[in-house]
């Protein structure tokens, strides 16, 4: 007679691939004296079932509500300080890296799956440590490298270093944190919802693009950054226009001295700090920016535009530029740099 197949197979023989009974404990385990531990085995959620549980994330203590999509901004309000803890379980991307990135993106938008039909694509940012002290004199950015060659010089050797100590992916984790807390502090109700519903319209593509991307893979991006950022290094020597280049996250990567010498900010300000693109821009132009990004992102296939911003010195003195801002993705289509070319409007 032929066995019926169990509803849920324990823990046992789902890990021995056997076939299980129904009952607890069951014949098997009984024989193997195992009666004790016989208990239902853990199923595999499907890849495209898989979202972020509310309670598996930090300081989601109320599931936001959502408005078209994206979070309500009042959630915005309470962000505790990083905290290397996620849950990644619920995440079965290629790499670490790619759930790492997609759990913050998907706390910062609230976990909330979009109400847009559109907008719902299968499967699309958890804290691991950066080095702090790496030092950024150069437009080199070395938070990656391997601790024994923390400094990047733009001699020739600079490319080999690219290559030989890139030796695991960028977490942009803590990034995306200290962008969040920036956001909450500095922006009202209406300013926040616009840049949350910014981020949603670009958060499927996000997903679908990084979906099936492994650890080399991040790696490889990683390095395609840094190899990229060393030929915008000798572009900004040769062009006496104020450049900027940042990450998707915001962070400045590399400054130009035509640029600090338009807005007075300090090269070593910009890039030891850390210092975030949004921070050198007014209220309107940040939430332009998102805008623009979620537009260029991932639609548009030129991934430029030209637009008129207001660039802020360190005194907080207005400064009204055009500039031309461009999205270089990377291998995988995935934007890895911003560029951004800013002339003054006298």
């Amino acid at each position: 007679q032929k066995r019926k197949k169990a509803y849920r197979a324990c823990l046992h023989c789902q890990k021995a691939h056997l076939t299980c009974d129904n009952e607890r404990p069951c014949k098997r385990c009984v024989r193997r004296k195992l009666a004790d531990t016989c208990r239902d085995g853990q199923r595999k959620r499907a890849k495209y079932l898989m979202d972020v549980a509310p309670q598996d994330v930090i300081g989601a203590s109320n599931s936001p509500s959502t408005i078209d999509g994206t979070i309500d901004p009042s959630s915005l309000t309470d962000l505790p300080a990083p905290q290397p803890d996620f849950n990644l379980s619920n995440y079965d991307f290629g790499s670490e890296a790619a759930n790492l990135e997609y759990s913050v993106l998907s706390n910062i938008l609230g976990n909330d799956s979009p109400s847009d039909p559109q907008q719902v694509i299968p499967g699309n940012l958890a804290f691991s440590p950066l080095n702090q002290e790496v030092p950024h004199d150069s437009l080199i950015d070395t938070a990656n490298v391997a601790p024994t060659q923390k400094q990047t010089s733009a001699s020739g050797n600079s490319l080999l270093r690219i290559y030989d100590n890139t030796v695991k992916p960028y977490f942009y984790t803590e990034g995306y944190h200290r962008l969040i807390q920036y956001l909450r502090k500095r922006f009202d109700k209406p300013h926040l919802m616009r840049v949350a519903r910014a981020m949603a319209a670009y958060r499927p593509s996000f997903i679908a693009c990084m979906k099936t991307l492994v650890e080399d893979d991040m790696i490889f991006m990683e390095r395609c950054f840094q190899r990229s950022l060393y030929e915008y290094e000798k572009f900004i020597s040769y062009s006496g226009t104020p450049t900027v280049v940042w990450r998707r996250t915001g962070e400045i990567a590399a400054v130009g001295k035509e640029f600090c010498i338009l807005t007075g900010w300090r090269k070593s300000e910009l890039i030891n700090e850390k210092r975030f693109i949004m921070e050198l821009m007014d209220d309107e132009s940040v939430v332009e920016y998102f805008e623009v990004f979620s537009q260029l992102a991932f639609g548009d296939s030129r991934g430029a535009t030209l637009r008129q911003c207001t660039l802020l010195s360190p005194g907080c003195r207005r400064i009204r530029t055009a500039c031309a801002w461009t999205v270089r993705r990377d291998v995988f289509d995935i934007p890895m740099m911003i560029v951004g070319n800013f002339l003054p409007i006298l």
